[in-house]
């Protein structure tokens, strides 16, 4: 419920904004990053696209993120433009969902009873994204060029299994369900191109 109004706020903000601004431009900007946290280093391939003013840029996007568990997170995207030079600092911030995507190979889930333990098959559930940071447009002549930013990140998902637990009372083998949850904390530099 939290998580519908602050949505709900959002898109509001957005549209409000959208309303009384001046012509906006559609934009279109792929861009690549690395990310970097606790003992984990990883990439991430993305495409941004939306309406762009002289102060705001308001989009959706979509990214491939390598960081331990392979995962596509969809997000909102909100950018606070510092001035109106060639090179242009902005704040930004993105909010959405991490939609699991993992590789085949991290789909199973070693029993914790040691070497020779059998594998168990994992299922993966969705979780959030968040993001914010800073960065510069480093215009060209039309209007386009690169941007580059800084930020910190934050990617979840849930991982559940039934792992089988030897009971010495009953001298049987009982499934059990397990579950981790992974909250993917990692800090991100990223490098994007407006295409128009």
């Amino acid at each position: 419920m939290t998580k519908n109004i602050i949505a709900f706020i959002i898109c509001s903000f957005v549209f409000c904004n959208l309303l009384f601004a001046q012509k906006p431009a559609f934009y279109l900007a792929p861009q690549v990053g690395l990310l970097n946290g606790n003992s984990h280093a990883g990439k991430m391939f993305g495409l941004t696209a939306g309406l762009a003013t002289t102060d705001w840029v308001y989009g959706i996007g979509a990214s491939i993120d390598y960081y331990k568990l392979r995962s596509v997170p969809v997000y909102a995207e909100v950018k606070r433009m510092l001035g109106n030079n060639k090179n242009t600092p902005f704040l930004y911030a993105n909010a959405g969902i991490n939609m699991d995507w993992v590789l085949a190979n991290q789909h199973y889930h070693q029993h914790n009873w040691g070497w020779g333990a059998p594998l168990t098959d994992c299922n993966f559930s969705n979780g959030h994204f968040l993001e914010a940071g800073a960065g510069v447009n480093i215009k060209n002549k039309e209007e386009k060029g690169f941007s580059l930013s800084l930020g910190y990140s934050s990617k979840s998902l849930s991982e559940s299994w039934t792992e089988n637990i030897w009971d010495p009372l009953e001298n049987k083998f009982t499934p059990t369900l397990r579950a981790n949850k992974y909250s993917l904390n990692r800090v991100v530099f990223k490098v994007g191109f407006r295409i128009f």
